[in-house]
C-alpha cells in the first residue's frame, strides 16, 4: 500500500486494502489520499462497490466527515452504464438506501459537510 500511494498509483493502493477487508487498513488509506485524487480518472466499478461495501459497514461516527466524502466522489464516479453496475443493480440500489440511512442517522450527531450532496447523488441514481 505504501509503495503503491508513493508511485500515486492510488487505485491500486485501493485495491490492497480492500484485499485486507479490515477498517483498520482501509481507513487510514483512505486518511493518505484525497478522493478526488483518487476519483479523477476512471476507477473500476467493482473497486467502487468494493469500497462502499466496507465503507458502510463501518461505524460512519468515527469517521463520518472522509467516509462521507469518498462515498460522495465515489457516486459521483460511479459509470452507471458499466456492465457490473447493471448486473448488480440491485446490490447497488441497496447499498445507496444504506448510504443514505447511515449519513442521515450520523448528520444528526456529527457534522458531514457533504451531506447534503451525497443525499442529493445518491436519490439522483434511486430515481
Amino acid at each position: 500500500i505504501d509503495e503503491a500511494i508513493m508511485q500515486k498509483c492510488y487505485s491500486g493502493a485501493l485495491n490492497e486494502a480492500l484485499l485486507a477487508c479490515k477498517l483498520d487498513v482501509l481507513l487510514p488509506t483512505l486518511e493518505r489520499i484525497k478522493p478526488s485524487d483518487m476519483f479523477h480518472k476512471t476507477v473500476d466499478a467493482a473497486l467502487i462497490l468494493s469500497l462502499w461495501q466496507q465503507l458502510l459497514s463501518s461505524d460512519f461516527q468515527d469517521k463520518a466527515q472522509l467516509i462521507s466524502s469518498y462515498l460522495l466522489h465515489s457516486l459521483q464516479a460511479l459509470d452507471l452504464d458499466c456492465s457490473v453496475v447493471r448486473e448488480n443493480i440491485v446490490f447497488v440500489r441497496q447499498q445507496l438506501e444504506n448510504m443514505l440511512d447511515k449519513v442521515n442517522a450520523a448528520s444528526q450527531i456529527v457534522q458531514i459537510p457533504d451531506s447534503k450532496m451525497l443525499n442529493w447523488s445518491a436519490t439522483q441514481i434511486l430515481r
